[in-house]
C-alpha cells in the first residue's frame, strides 16, 4: 500500500533519509524504530507531503503522491500525532468535534456522537470538557482515536491509512480495534 523507492531527503546540508526502501502491505501493522533525529518523522510527514521527498518515489495505493492533489492525497489517510495535532485551547470534545463542525452537522448530532464515540471507548465524560493538556498522555491518545474514527466514517473506502508519530500510537491502534469491528 506504501512504497518508498530510493527516498532521500535533505535539510539544507542535513541528511535526514538517505536512499529509503520500505514497502507496507495493506492491512499490516509497521513501527519505524530509531534514535532521535534518525529520520522517522520525516519519513512519515513524506508520506503525506507535509514533507516532500528529494528524490527517489513514494507510491500510495499504487499511485505515485506526487501525482496526486496534496488535499485529495491527505483526504485518503488520517495523520495521528499527540498533543502537537491536537488545539491546545480547545477542549478534547471540541477537538473532536472539529470535522463535524467542518461538515456542518448540528451542535445536537456532533453532541450525541462525542458522547457515543467517547462511551464505545470507555472514555470517563469529565474528559470531555478537559483541554489536551489536562489528561494523560494515553488519553490524549484516545481524543485522536477518535478523531481517527470520524475521519474513517465519513471518507469510508477512500480513507486507507493512519499515521501516527508519537511513542503513544501504540495505544491508539490498540484502540482501534474495537472502533473498527464496531463499523
Amino acid at each position: 500500500m506504501i512504497e518508498f523507492n530510493h527516498v532521500s531527503k535533505t535539510f539544507g546540508d542535513q541528511q535526514a533519509v538517505s536512499d529509503l526502501n520500505l514497502h507496507f502491505s495493506e492491512g499490516s501493522f509497521s513501527v519505524l524504530i530509531g534514535t532521535s533525529g534518525s529520520g522517522k518523522s520525516t519519513t512519515l510527514k513524506m508520506i503525506n507531503r507535509l514533507v516532500e521527498h528529494d528524490s527517489g518515489t513514494i507510491r500510495f495505493a499504487g499511485e505515485e503522491i506526487r501525482s496526486l492533489p496534496v488535499l485529495e492525497l491527505r483526504r485518503r489517510m488520517g495523520y495521528a500525532i499527540q498533543s502537537i495535532g491536537l488545539f491546545p485551547h480547545w477542549t478534547v470534545a471540541q477537538n473532536i468535534a472539529t470535522v463535524p463542525q467542518l461538515q456542518k452537522w448540528s451542535r445536537a448530532r456532533i453532541n450525541d456522537r462525542i458522547d457515543e464515540l467517547m462511551a464505545l471507548l470507555g472514555l470517563e465524560s469529565a474528559l470531555r470538557d478537559r483541554y489536551p493538556h489536562q489528561p494523560s498522555a494515553g488519553s490524549s491518545g484516545l481524543g485522536m482515536s477518535l478523531v481517527d474514527k470520524r475521519l474513517r466514517e465519513h471518507f469510508g473506502d477512500d480513507y486507507g491509512i493512519s499515521v501516527a508519530c508519537e511513542p503513544d500510537c501504540f495505544t491508539r491502534i490498540t484502540l482501534r480495534l474495537p472502533l473498527e469491528e464496531d463499523a
